[in-house]
């Protein structure tokens, strides 16, 4: 009897387990869709979509049938390229060890939120633009960091010599001065 007990026991036991391991997987489904992966960063559908989406809608309103198609598809593909482009930037910049302090993200998400009223209302926006924020916080610092590697790879590397300046001057005279003016005082 003890014996037929304690097997109903562990033969409870184990369906339980059974229910709960394979009850995840039935309500498990896509969190994200992977579009691109540029070296070691990943370019999400929801990255993609969150910045195609309000260009979609622009057209949608503003053109018709081939039109809009065409621009679509340049859309798609532009803002595609835009985002692997920041991927390749993020990449090389931690490849190179380049970070961004916690107190400079901070700085420049208590600068972003002063826009809005209050809190609230940011957080609002955050909302209304498909994210949140924490996913903003990320999304900022893969902004700096790429800000930070063009400006040490690209800014650092143009160097304009008094000379070059001299003569961009003197070949555009005629456009950088401005025409003699005329006030009139009363009629």
């Amino acid at each position: 009897m003890k014996n037929m007990k304690l097997f109903k026991a562990v033969f409870f036991f184990v369906i339980c387990l059974f229910v709960l391991a394979f009850s995840g997987r039935i309500y498990a489904g896509v969190v994200d869709k992977v579009l691109v992966v540029v070296n070691d960063e990943v370019v999400t559908q929801r990255e993609f979509d969150r910045l195609y989406e309000p260009v979609k809608q622009n057209f949608e309103s503003k053109f018709k049938g081939e039109e809009l198609d065409r621009r679509i598809a340049e859309a798609k593909e532009g803002i595609l390229q835009q985002l692997i482009n920041a991927k390749l930037a993020v990449s090389l910049a931690k490849k190179k060890k380049i970070e961004v302090d916690e107190k400079e993200l901070d700085e420049r998400i208590e600068k972003i939120q002063s826009y809005y009223p209050s809190e609230d209302a940011f957080l609002k926006a955050l909302s209304e633009k498909g994210t949140n924020l924490t996913e903003f916080k990320k999304e900022l610092r893969e902004q700096m960091l790429a800000q930070k590697i063009v400006s040490e790879e690209v800014a650092s590397n143009i160097v304009i010599t008094p000379a070059q300046i001299k003569e961009l001057y003197e070949k555009n005279k005629d456009k950088m001065i401005a025409p003699p003016k005329a006030k009139v005082r009363g009629i």
